[in-house]
Formats: C-alpha cells, structure tokens, sequence
C-alpha cells in the first residue's frame, strides 16, 4: 500500500523536473535569442542586458534546486504550484529587462536625433567653428612665417654689421694715422717756423718789440691752420735812413714762413712803375702774383708799393680780401717807403698808421670825389686800406745792412 504512492510521487517528480527544465530551456532560448540582438547596442544596453540575464539565471538556477528539493519533499501540486509562481516572478524580471532595453534604446535614439537635428539646425555653426579653426591656422601660420622673417633679418643685419665694421676698421685705421701724420706735420711746420723766426729776430736787434709781436703771432696763427679762411697781410713802414733794411728784413721774416711749408718766397718792386700805365701794371701784378702761388709759393713781398700807380693797386682787392681772397694760405708783405728822413723813436702804432694813410692819399692823389674806372677815389682807396692794412709796423734802421747790405750783414 505503501509503495504506489511514492512511485506515483516519482513519476510526476520526473514530469514535474522534465517540465521544469524544457521551461528552462525555452527561458534560456529567450535569453539567448536577447543577447543575439543586443550585441550591436550601446554600451550601456549590455550592461543592462548582462544584468537581465544574471537575474533570469539566477531565477532558473533557484527554480532547479527548488524542484529538485519538492520532488523529494512535497506534494507534486505544490510544487506545480511553486513553479507556476516562480515563472510569474521570472517572467517579471524578464518584462522589467525588456522595458530597460526599450527604454535605453529610445534614450539613445534620442540623443542621435537630438545630435542630427542640432547638426542640421546650425549647420552655419559647425562651419564658422570650422572657419575659425582655419583662421586660427593660418594666423599661427603667419605668426611663424613673421618669425622667421624677422630672425632672417636679424641675421642679415647682423652680417651686414659685422660687414660694416669690417670694412670700417681699415678706414679708421686709415683716418687715425692720416691724422697721426697731420699732426706731426703740423708740428713740424710750426717748429720749423719758430726756429727760422728767432733766428731772423736775432739778426736784427735794433727793431722794436711790437714789430716781433705782432708779426709772429699772425703768421704763428697762419701755420698753425689746417682751413685757411683770408691770407696774412702785412705792412711795413720805414723812412729813408731804413730803406734797405726794411727790404732785407721783410724778406727774411717771408722766407722763414715758406721754409716752414717747404716753400720759397717771390718779390715785386714797384719802384720805377710809378708812371706806367696803369692796365698794364696791374695785369703785370696779377700774373706774378697769380703764377707765383700756383706754383706754390707760399709768401710774397711788394716792395716800394708808393711807387704803383695809383689805379693798378686795386688789383689787390683780389688777392688781400677777407672772405673771397684768390689764394688763401699764404702771406703777402707790403713796404711803404715814406717821405721822411727817419721815423721819430717815439712814434706809436696808431700814429704810424695814420701818418701812412696821409701819405698815400698823397701820393696817389686820392679824390674825394667819385671818378672813373680807372681813377683811384677816396672811397676805392678806403676800401684797400681796410684790406691791406692789417698790421702796420714800423722798420729802424740796422747800421750793418745800410752800410754793407742785407747779403754782406752777418746773420746767426
């Protein structure tokens, strides 16, 4: 009586696990069959679909061991009953699966059509992003070529300097000693100068002081010149008991600033001109005077200038001028022989002058009206003597040079 039962119990046990399994079985099908359509979805769809299938293996799993422990233990109703429960409950968890599935797949779509619709909508943005992005480019671009333009220049001058200052050092080099040379030129033009001057006033003792003073530090000035703006002019006044020492002298002070420059000095007499015509004297003036200097002789001495006539002497507007002087770095000596037995001994500078100006509007019958071309006026005259009277000095006589003459009288 016993043993019927539990063979019954045994059958609907083995049905009940065989139902239990083929229901299994359709679960995992439908779960299976899941996975084959996720495998293309979002990220986010497989972790929900791995979640979804944990729990339904998990629910099989249970189901199992659960039929296993009722086909032993109760009756076969309830486990029927059991079952059908827990089917509900998977088939829940497997509804709630597919509603996230659903859900996560319209999220996704969503935010493709929102990300296609805002692509379509602003098109115009996506281009002036592009846009900008392109002028960023091409200013980082520009930025670099100015750059290595401007380091190409720099190189370029750099060169160029070092060049420059190459090519500037022989030249400077060049300056440098040129002017080393000047200077030790100029030296010994002014030495040479000094030496010569000394040694001619030591040759004529019996002359006074200010005729020392005054001439040498004209001619000192002269020498010492690089641009020459005027020449020296000198005049030199003396009466008849000093004529021939005026000459000797005038001649030695000349010679001692030529020999400075390497130079030698040319002399004019004007005595014996007096009534010569006046046009030829005065081109006959000009061409000594001019070919002298050209020649480069560098002092020359007028002798008895009394003795011109009187209209060939504003010849020396062109040669005693202040700014507009024919030649400019030279000396011109001029001697004036006045109507006078001696010079009195205390007779000033001033005084000197004046007796000088008298004498020559004398002798060249200066007028005080205006005359012609050829006639030499008052103030034609006034406009020479402000040229050729920058100095004037008086000669004493030196009893050796008036007794032997200049060539015979010893000098140291």
């Amino acid at each position: 009586m016993a043993t019927a039962p539990v063979e019954r119990m045994d059958g609907q046990c083995e049905s009940g696990g065989q139902q239990l399994q083929e229901s299994s079985r359709e679960e995992w099908g439908y779960s299976e069959k899941s996975m084959e359509n996720l495998e293309g979805e979002h990220v986010s769809e497989e972790s929900l679909n791995h979640e979804s299938i944990n729990e339904k293996v998990g629910c099989d799993k249970k189901s199992m061991i659960d039929a296993q422990g009722l086909k032993y233990s109760k009756d076969p109703k309830e486990i029927q009953v059991e079952q059908e429960n827990k089917g509900f409950i998977c088939e829940n968890h497997e509804q709630k699966a597919k509603e996230k599935m659903q859900e996560s797949q319209s999220t996704t779509h969503h935010e493709s059509d929102e990300e296609n619709h805002s692509d379509n909508e602003y098109p115009n943005e996506k281009l002036g992003r592009g846009e900008i992005s392109m002028r960023n480019v091409r200013k980082s671009q520009i930025n670099e070529d100015v750059n290595r333009h401007q380091s190409d220049q720099g190189k370029q001058s750099n060169l160029g300097f070092l060049w420059i200052g190459i090519l500037l050092i022989p030249l400077f080099a060049y300056l440098w000693l040129n002017f080393q040379i000047n200077q030790e030129s100029e030296v010994k033009v002014l030495n040479i100068f000094l030496q010569n001057f000394e040694k001619v006033q030591r040759g004529f003792p019996n002359q006074e002081e200010q005729l020392w003073k005054r001439s040498k530090i004209l001619l000192q000035k002269q020498v010492n010149k690089t641009v020459h703006s005027e020449p020296v002019i000198l005049m030199f006044a003396a009466a008849w008991d000093a004529e021939e020492t005026m000459r000797c002298l005038t001649s030695r002070i000349a010679g001692a600033y030529a020999m400075a420059f390497g130079s030698r000095i040319f002399e004019i007499d004007g005595n014996g001109k007096r009534f010569l015509n006046s046009d030829e004297v005065k081109l006959d003036l000009d061409n000594q005077l001019s070919s002298g200097f050209r020649e480069g002789r560098k002092s020359a001495i007028v002798h008895q200038f009394q003795e011109l006539p009187p209209a060939s002497t504003l010849m020396f507007y062109k040669y005693c001028d202040h700014e507009n002087a024919a030649f400019k770095d030279v000396s011109l000596l001029i001697t004036v022989l006045v109507d006078e037995p001696k010079l009195d001994p205390d007779l000033g500078l001033d005084a000197l002058e004046e007796m000088v100006y008298n004498f020559l509007v004398m002798k060249f019958n200066v007028s005080s009206n205006s005359a012609q071309y050829n006639i030499l006026d008052s103030d034609k005259f006034s406009g020479l003597w402000s040229r050729i009277a920058h100095a004037i000095l008086p000669v004493r006589p030196e009893r050796e040079i008036e007794e032997k003459g200049c060539r015979q009288a010893k000098m140291d």
